[in-house]
């Protein structure tokens, strides 16, 4: 009883609780430091090498700088478990190119990466870019007709001459209505009121001239066979505009044929 007495006595308790409260605070200090130890160390950081060789793979794979690729911090909630083979890079992921995936085949197990480099457009945030903006409309150059225009003043019923017009182009909301397109079209041609210079000929200006008046001297010419031709002067019985169908009259001997109007005084045989 009286070596129990001594075991048990206050002195001793007090030694004892102070070595337990020793110990107990050790194993903390030494949980702690494991635990921040755990919590700060990245899978990238401890990867055997693989942050040095996803920043070499994507410097060649997208021509930048080894130094410019950002390889963002993995969650910590993640194992890091060491890679005994080599690490197989790629990006399964088309439209999100700041995603890299590292396979290791022994163990067997996979990471995703999260990578950012100057230039990478189709990274997360940047995949739907805001779209550029709409170009200024351009006016479209104005439409244009080739008409036939006046060199000068026509007076009424001048039978129009080929230097008395010429071909320009003007725009086409301007002249609308029926314009003269041709030059054979007004050739031989009158107007029918004044028609200032530059003014565009409209169908309603022109009529077709009279190219043979009546009781006039014109110029036969007649085929009766081939390479065979008869020309002579009669008279016109009617007026004849071009290509219209005339009687004329041979004076020596009286008699009556019919022609068509071919040019200014000319008449060809029918």
């Amino acid at each position: 009883m009286q070596n129990t007495g001594q075991l048990l006595s206050l002195p001793f308790i007090r030694r004892w609780t102070h070595w337990c409260q020793r110990c107990v605070w050790l194993w903390l200090a030494l949980l702690g430091a494991h635990t921040a130890q755990a919590q700060t160390a990245s899978p990238v950081a401890a990867d055997n090498g693989l942050s040095t060789q996803m920043r070499q793979w994507i410097s060649a794979r997208h021509q930048v700088g080894a130094d410019t690729v950002q390889l963002q911090p993995l969650d910590p909630r993640l194992q890091s478990r060491p890679c005994q083979a080599v690490w197989l890079l790629d990006q399964p992921f088309p439209q999100q190119t700041d995603t890299v995936r590292a396979r290791c085949t022994q163990p067997v197990w996979q990471v995703f990466v999260r990578v950012t480099w100057p230039g990478n457009t189709m990274a997360a945030g940047a995949a739907n870019p805001a779209p550029a903006p709409a170009p200024k409309p351009v006016a479209a150059a104005p439409e244009t007709r080739t008409v036939v225009v006046s060199n000068g003043l026509l007076q009424r019923g001048t039978r129009i001459q080929p230097e008395q017009v010429e071909l320009a182009e003007r725009d086409a909301r301007s002249v609308g209505g029926v314009v003269v397109e041709r030059l054979e079209d007004v050739l031989h041609a009158e107007v029918v009121r004044d028609i200032p210079a530059g003014s565009v000929l409209r169908g309603s200006d022109i009529r077709p001239a009279w190219l043979i008046r009546k009781g006039q001297l014109v110029q036969l010419s007649w085929s009766p066979s081939p390479g065979f031709q008869i020309s002579a002067r009669v008279e016109a019985l009617d007026n004849g505009r071009m290509g219209e169908p005339v009687r004329l009259k041979n004076r020596d001997s009286g008699r009556i044929i019919s022609g068509v109007v071919t040019g200014l005084g000319t008449v060809s045989g029918l």
